[in-house]
């Protein structure tokens, strides 16, 4: 079985069928859990999780650096200690190491590329 989440759902019905009677909790229900699957809640879901695929990480999740980006993010999200993320310093420097190498993708003209 598969833990992936479902992104489409097909509804086939006509205007009465779908449109929510006075006293049809089912339906109403049915309309805000597709409304609330629907709603962009940034890189870190209302549960924690981390949504990969969100368009606010860029490419950041998906290029060469990837992995590196996910561990130390990941890191990051989980941390309990303060200042947050303190323990994390590794994986930030390893994600760091391999921006630099791949100055064309992971640029920043606003920021220096290198650690301070």
């Amino acid at each position: 079985m598969s833990t992936s989440k479902i992104r489409h759902r097909i509804i086939f019905a006509d205007r009465d069928s779908i449109t929510p009677k006075e006293n049809d909790l089912h339906i109403k229900q049915l309309w805000i859990d597709i409304y609330n699957e629907n709603i962009n809640e940034g890189a870190v879901k209302s549960n924690g999780m981390i949504s990969w695929d969100c368009a606010c990480l860029g490419t950041q999740a998906i290029g060469p650096c990837s992995s590196q980006f996910r561990a130390a993010f990941s890191c990051h999200q989980t941390s309990n200690k303060e200042p947050k993320g303190s323990e994390c310093m590794i994986e930030f420097m390893k994600m760091q190491n391999c921006f630099q190498r791949y100055p064309k993708l992971y640029n920043n003209s606003n920021h220096s590329n290198k650690i301070p």
